[in-house]
């Protein structure tokens, strides 16, 4: 036999000897191990009670005008500081038909001051394009989870962006000549219809939401004192409810007041010490709110 082969044959007896060893090794391990191994997944178990009960918090409801076209300068839910313009009240409906002229106009001015800067500054007509491409995004977002009045602000935006990217004007002589007359005919309309338009303001800061069930003034927090299943079972509307113009909801603290049976009270009971639960409306609401159980 040569050197060389003797040599090649010892080193992988050596190697199959020493894989050997370590495999045996590990196998002794396996089978004395006193601890096995498993793979886990990690998930969440969430404990739900069904509940059906009363939003609780101090409101101030504004009264409906007695005469004329009513036209909301809120979304709802839109906070609004004290004193500040909720809705307007036209007189007649040529007033209105005035406002609605008014509100043309002013989009027209606006796309004519911008068609002005994008004469002068070829950025702009690519910030548009961007800016008409993220509100088509958001518009259509907003319509497939059913938030309809976002949906409509989103959509006259978008009308308004999309007029502003077609208006080529011919001369910036001509349309400095447009912008002149738009104005002034503004100004004509805002002096014809201020006789005829009354403001409707926040008596106090607060969330504008533009409708009222005429509990505003039944569930209230002093309403929570010392409450019992039965005062909370016949509970009642006050009379005219529906027939204000909306009301304004108040401060940041809400409450939420339910019936439950005994055996859903029992399992809510360890959560009087502080825990924190959340609560998950089944519609009107995008996300868990963490709340307190202060008293059941």
């Amino acid at each position: 036999m040569r050197q060389g082969t003797f040599w090649r044959t010892a080193l992988m007896a050596a190697l199959t000897a020493l894989l050997l060893a370590y495999f045996g090794v590990e196998a002794y391990r396996y089978f004395t191990d006193p601890f096995s191994t498993t793979l886990i997944y990690p998930y969440e178990v969430e404990i739900t009670v069904d509940l059906q009960g009363y939003v609780v918090r101090d409101e101030l409801v504004l009264d409906q005008e007695s005469s004329g076209f009513l036209r909301t300068a809120r979304s709802e839910g839109e906070r609004t500081a004290a004193g500040g313009t909720v809705a307007v009240v036209y007189d007649d409906q040529a007033a209105l038909d005035r406002q609605a002229e008014l509100d043309g106009l002013s989009d027209w001015l606006d796309q004519l001051h911008f068609a002005r800067e994008s004469a002068l500054s070829a950025e702009l007509s690519v910030r548009l394009d961007v800016q008409i491409f993220q509100n088509l995004l958001d518009y259509r977002e907003s319509v497939a989870s059913d938030r309809l009045a976002l949906a409509e602000d989103q959509g006259a935006q978008l009308r308004a962006l999309v007029l502003r990217r077609d208006y080529i004007p011919s001369s910036l002589e001509e349309l400095d000549a447009e912008i002149a007359r738009t104005e002034e005919r503004l100004e004509e309309l805002r002096a014809e219809a201020a006789p005829s338009v009354r403001q409707v303001t926040a008596p106090a800061a607060g969330l504008y939401s533009g409708g009222s069930d005429g509990y505003e003034t039944v569930l209230t927090p002093e309403f929570l004192k010392g409450l019992t299943p039965s005062r909370l079972r016949d509970v009642k509307p006050a009379d005219g409810a529906g027939a204000a113009l909306g009301r304004i909801e108040l401060g940041d603290t809400w409450y939420y007041a339910a019936l439950l049976s005994a055996s859903d009270a029992a399992r809510l009971e360890p959560f009087l010490a502080g825990n924190q639960l959340s609560l998950r409306f089944s519609r009107s609401a995008l996300r868990d709110f963490p709340v307190t159980l202060s008293s059941l």
